[in-house]
């Protein structure tokens, strides 16, 4: 998967809120907010703004998380 198609999959899914999507982004952005990695809602490995990859069906954390 290339990152380019992630990132438009993630804001995509931002502009145009899926319900299926937003219950994933809700769990993930849980897990998220307690991890050391997030530095104001971005994540300090990938530098992803979280308000999208959380959003992204083709993302992974790359920690391993989820």
């Amino acid at each position: 998967m290339s990152k380019l198609k992630e990132i438009l999959n993630g804001w995509s899914n931002v502009i145009w809120e899926k319900p299926e999507v937003e219950k994933i982004a809700m769990d993930r952005a849980v897990i998220c907010g307690n991890c050391p990695e997030n530095i104001n809602n971005v994540c300090n490995i990938c530098k992803c703004p979280l308000i999208s990859k959380t959003r992204s069906e083709y993302s992974r954390c790359p920690n391993g998380l989820w």
